[in-house]
C-alpha cells in the first residue's frame, strides 16, 4: 500500500523546483530518508531524492534529484510524494513518536471487554491528537487517539482495543450486532 503525504502542485522558477502541498499524512522526516517515493495516479511508486527544500507558507518548495528545468518540474505536477506502508515497520524508518494516521485505517475496534465497536474508516488530524472515525452498521463514533482511550494497537491482527471514556459510545443509536 502506498501512503501519499501530499501532491506536487506547480513548477516554481526555471531551475526545476516544484511546489509540494502536504496533507494530513505528511511526515517531514521521510523527505530526508531513503523511503521517499513519488507516484502518478495508480502507477507503482518510484524512489526519489530531494536535493534541497524550503517552506513557503503551508507548502514546500522542493528541488528533486534529476529535475533540472521548468519543463521537467511541470511534468511532475499531479504526482504525489509518500512512502510504501510496508516500509513503516522497518527499524530505520523515521516514524513519529505516535503511530502515523494510516496505521489505523481498516482496523477492527473493540473495547477492553471484547465488545465490537466497529471499523476505522477515516482518521481526522486535529491539532491536539488524531480522531478515528469508526463505523458499525448505521452508527458512527469519533474515538480520540489519547492514552486513556487507546489500550492496544495490534497491527498483526488488524485490531485496536479501546477503553471508552464515559459517554464516548453512548449515542443512543448504537447498532448491536
Amino acid at each position: 500500500m502506498y501512503v501519499s503525504m501530499g501532491e506536487l502542485v506547480k513548477a516554481v522558477g526555471l531551475s526545476g523546483e516544484v511546489k509540494f502541498l502536504p496533507d494530513g499524512d505528511f511526515l517531514e522526516a521521510v523527505f530526508e530518508s531513503p523511503y521517499l517515493r513519488r507516484r502518478r495516479a495508480e502507477e507503482d511508486p518510484r524512489p526519489v531524492r530531494i536535493e534541497s527544500m524550503r517552506t513557503k507558507g503551508a507548502t514546500w518548495i522542493l528541488k528533486l534529484e534529476g529535475v533540472d528545468d521548468r519543463d521537467a518540474a511541470e511534468a511532475l505536477v499531479g504526482e504525489t510524494l509518500g512512502f510504501v506502508a510496508e516500509d513503516y515497520d522497518r527499524p530505520d524508518f523515521p516514524r513519529p513518536p505516535q503511530p502515523h494516521p494510516f496505521v489505523y485505517h481498516g482496523l477492527r475496534v473493540e473495547t477492553v471487554e471484547g465488545e465490537l465497536v466497529g471499523t476505522v474508516e477515516g482518521v481526522l488530524v486535529m491539532p491536539a491528537n488524531l480522531v478515528l472515525e469508526v463505523r458499525h452498521g448505521e452508527s458512527e463514533y469519533l474515538i480520540p487517539v489519547i492514552p486513556p482511550v487507546i489500550r492496544r494497537l495490534d497491527r498483526e491482527h488488524d485490531l485496536l482495543v479501546i477503553e471508552p471514556m464515559p459517554g464516548l459510545l453512548d449515542d443512543g443509536e448504537r447498532n448491536e450486532g
